[in-house]
């Protein structure tokens, strides 16, 4: 399975959000929810978590490859939030999450679950691209004084990188999706990408 400190580089590399250190710790230390695939929430209401599983399976859909929801990444992000998150973030998330909704009824008449799939892309990319320039607003105010540190809480780069950490720290992807040795020979630093059969390694 994909190495635990790899995967928080990749999903901070796929983000541009650095986790933060009380999800690395959870997950460094060996943190590994139930991956419910057909998944009863235990923290969110029923409404959230049907939100919360389209968003995720928007962000990462079934092709030939398992999706969100295949992998039981709506649990591990139900199991992180109601876990790792603090009280403050919590409240964030929960009322990031109601945007979401607020969002998808001012532009579609009605919640996000209830959206076409051409839709609900169409809303996660804007959220998308109003994130990422929170992020690069976030990181230049920190480079002239004017922002703080911490603490930064950006609700869709957090759900991202939730949703992205829990895909590859699923042993599925780590094993059937990427390519995996699990008795690793010797190190090859430079392999041509037709012999890796166009897949990044799990190790």
């Amino acid at each position: 399975m994909m190495n635990r400190r790899e995967a928080i580089k990749k999903t901070a590399l796929l983000t541009g959000y650095a986790l933060t250190a009380s999800t690395v710790q959870a997950v460094l230390s060996g943190c590994e929810p139930e991956r419910r695939m057909n998944w009863s929430p235990k923290y969110f209401s029923a409404e959230q978590a049907e939100l919360i599983t389209h968003m995720a399976e928007t962000l990462l859909p079934r092709t030939n490859t398992p999706g969100a929801l295949d992998t039981g990444v709506p649990a591990f992000i139900e199991l992180m939030v109601q876990d790792i998150h603090t009280a403050e973030d919590q409240e964030k998330f929960l009322a990031g999450l109601a945007n979401v909704d607020t969002r998808a009824a001012a532009a579609y008449g009605k919640p996000f679950a209830q959206c076409k799939p051409g839709q609900q892309t169409k809303l996660l990319a804007a959220m998308d691209a109003e994130a990422a320039d929170d992020g690069k607003a976030h990181k230049e105010a920190l480079k002239t004084g004017l922002q703080e540190e911490e603490p930064y809480f950006n609700f869709f780069l957090a759900f991202k990188s939730l949703a992205l950490l829990g895909y590859f720290t699923c042993e599925f992807v780590g094993t059937q999706v990427l390519n995996y040795d699990p008795v690793p020979g010797g190190y090859n630093g430079c392999i041509p990408l037709k012999e890796t059969g166009g897949r990044a390694w799990s190790l």
